[in-house]
């Protein structure tokens, strides 16, 4: 049993950090762009810079216009991080699942705040190199990424993972 609770506050507390990660650098660049006269970036390097983006909708602004997509995207977010947190909880799965897991609930759990909060999720990352632009994006957003990145790896290369 103590062996569980040591494994179950690993995970718990890498979900605590990401959070805290997103959480306040949303937090102190929308005080900072606010209090700036809505400043419009922050150039940090020739092909990086932070800009403030509220997205209404779902992955690079998709569905933004519809009433109700804010709230329909809530209820999603929360069925799909149910569904791996049972899944985390009811079978035995290998350290990188469980990470992989971790990763995108702790990233749907900070857009999930946003949309519930703010109205919106705030993105702010932005990658620009030349002319090639990448939507802008935040630290949850990363996070479910590397998640499903490392979920989707040991589902090609095991071909199994539940």
């Amino acid at each position: 049993m103590q062996n569980v609770k040591q494994g179950f506050f690993k995970y718990f507390l890498i979900m605590v950090v990401i959070l805290v990660l997103d959480q306040s650098s949303k937090a102190y660049l929308i005080d900072y762009f606010q209090s700036n006269n809505n400043k419009k970036y922050i150039s940090l390097m020739f092909f990086l810079d932070l800009t403030p983006i509220w997205n209404q909708g779902i992955s690079f602004g998709a569905f933004k216009n519809y009433q109700y997509a804010n709230m329909l995207f809530i209820f999603i977010n929360l069925f799909i991080m149910v569904y791996f947190v049972i899944k985390f909880f009811k079978q035995t799965l290998s350290s990188p699942i469980k990470i992989s897991i971790i990763l995108v609930l702790s990233g749907g759990i900070g857009n999930v705040l946003d949309r519930i909060f703010r109205g919106a999720v705030f993105d702010f990352i932005w990658f620009n190199f030349y002319k090639i632009s990448f939507p802008v994006f935040n630290f949850a957003d990363m996070s479910i990424s590397f998640g499903a990145i490392i979920f989707f790896y040991y589902l090609i290369r095991f071909k199994k993972i539940f």
